[in-house]
């Protein structure tokens, strides 16, 4: 009888093996369908699926070094998120895919072509790995830099060979500061919020709660610079607009400095509003290049001519050679607390190679030559902590012939790490490449960067045979 049960446990244990054996073939069959590279067939449903396992990386992960948004050429995995914080993303991340996007024809600004700056700022720009500029108003924003992502890259190390993807990022509201205006004793803000993307009377935002937080940057007789600080609230109405009232009288020849917040059912966008320089008497490009420090350098004008030219900031060459420019430059940090640094740019004669300001300000407090002048420079850079931090620069024009559009004396408010989302509110942030005609699997989630809410998408394209279903 035991030689029998014997005989009955191996086959048993015969059958169960088959069954076994079944099961890993059948579970080895089904693998491919959630791997992202699997052969030369896919279906519908691999397409979907991958699509959310990628976007899911992309959103829950930091990537390595954890801190590469401020410098991704040493990137060795590829992640958006706050350490520890899935789907909530590190604004420094997505303004590195800012500006990758300014790099490959995304943004809506106009183009300098590098060639036609001064030769000694040209070499500048070469050696910091620059190959695009992008005009802003008074900011000029770098692009192929070796410190921006690189697609390719970021593909492979997503594991995505036979793929190519399209991320975007948007907002869920657009918010909108309109031009201040105002009298004698008040200033009137007016936001608008309606839905991203969205337009008609449809599209308005009502009942959202509008917090906003304001700079006004002044300059008194004495040319010393006054910053008044503040915060007010209001909702908006039926049409999507609040009107918000600051007890301060409105000067047109004031700088302001505007940060909408709105914010309903738990969700929230921010606006910005910083008074346009009419021809800028100043540029400035920021240049993220180690985690521990960035540059920003100030540029005259004249050495993006050109530029300024084709996008109808001035009308005349003249217009960008006006002599000398006196910066007073100040640095505030949280309290403002404010270091400050002044230096002369000079367009005509001035090496266009731009030095550290600090030392340019310490050549100039030691004239030498006829009319007892300093070192002539027409550019210099500042490095910058990567603490939050405000720039307000005023600057004075030393030529007294323009008239016109060209401003005597300008004061310029640049956020900088205080309000990371400046860079990114009102628009949709692209990264990737699309692909005609190709398979696709989609998939979305929203996303926390600050306390900003967005939408991410992604659009996986497929270069292999395609199976429907």
């Amino acid at each position: 009888m035991r030689k029998h049960g014997g005989q009955t446990t191996a086959i048993e244990t015969a059958v169960a093996i088959a069954v076994i054996l079944v099961g890993v073939y059948a579970l080895l069959e089904i693998i491919p369908q959630y791997s992202r590279v699997t052969g030369t067939q896919v279906n519908t449903f691999q397409l979907e699926e991958t699509a959310q396992e990628v976007l899911q990386e992309i959103l829950t992960t930091p990537g390595y070094p954890v801190n590469w948004g401020l410098n991704a050429s040493p990137l060795s995995a590829f992640g958006l998120a706050e350490p520890g914080e899935p789907y909530v993303l590190d604004p420094f991340k997505v303004i590195n895919l800012i500006y990758w996007s300014y790099s490959n024809g995304y943004g809506s600004g106009t183009y300098c072509s590098l060639n036609k700056t001064a030769t000694g700022f040209e070499d500048y720009l070469n050696e910091s790995g620059i190959s695009t500029l992008q005009l802003n108003n008074f900011l000029l924003i770098p692009g192929g830099g070796k410190w921006v992502v690189s697609y390719d890259e970021v593909k492979a190390l997503l594991g995505l060979d036979g793929y190519d993807f399209m991320l975007t990022i948007e907002p869920l509201f657009n918010v909108t500061v309109l031009q201040p205006r105002g009298s004698s004793s008040s200033t009137v803000v007016i936001v608008k919020v309606t839905r991203f993307g969205e337009k008609g009377p449809g599209a308005a935002v009502i009942n959202a709660t509008v917090s906003l937080q304001y700079l006004i940057a002044t300059t008194g007789s004495d040319n010393n610079n006054e910053v008044i600080q503040g915060d007010a609230a209001a909702s908006t109405n039926a049409s999507g607009y609040a009107r918000i009232t600051i007890s301060t009288p409105y000067n047109s020849s004031s700088f302001y400095y505007f940060d909408a917040f709105a914010s309903l059912d738990g969700y929230g966008d921010h606006g910005y509003y910083t008074t346009a320089a009419t021809t800028p008497l100043l540029m400035a490009m920021i240049l993220p290049f180690t985690p521990s420090y960035n540059n920003i350098t100030f540029i005259d004008p004249h050495l993006v001519t050109n530029c300024l030219l084709n996008s109808g900031a001035i009308s005349n060459p003249g217009q960008s050679a006006l002599g000398l420019r006196i910066a007073a430059v100040y640095k505030s940090i949280y309290g403002y607390t404010f270091n400050s640094i002044n230096f002369t740019l000079n367009p005509g004669r001035g090496n266009s190679y731009p030095i550290p300001c600090t030392a340019l300000q310490s050549l100039q407090s030691k004239p030498s030559g006829k009319g007892n002048e300093g070192p002539k420079y027409s550019a210099c850079y500042w490095s910058l902590p990567t603490t939050p931090l405000f720039l307000v620069v005023s600057v004075y024009r030393n030529s007294q012939g323009q008239s016109g559009k060209v401003p005597l004396h300008e004061i310029l408010l640049i956020p900088y790490g205080i309000s990371p989302q400046y860079y990114l509110a009102n628009r949709e942030i692209v990264f990737g490449r699309s692909v005609g005609n190709a398979p696709t699997g989609t998939a979305s989630s929203l996303v926390q960067i600050g306390d900003s809410t967005y939408t991410a998408r992604i659009v996986l394209y497929y270069d292999g045979d395609f199976l429907a279903g």
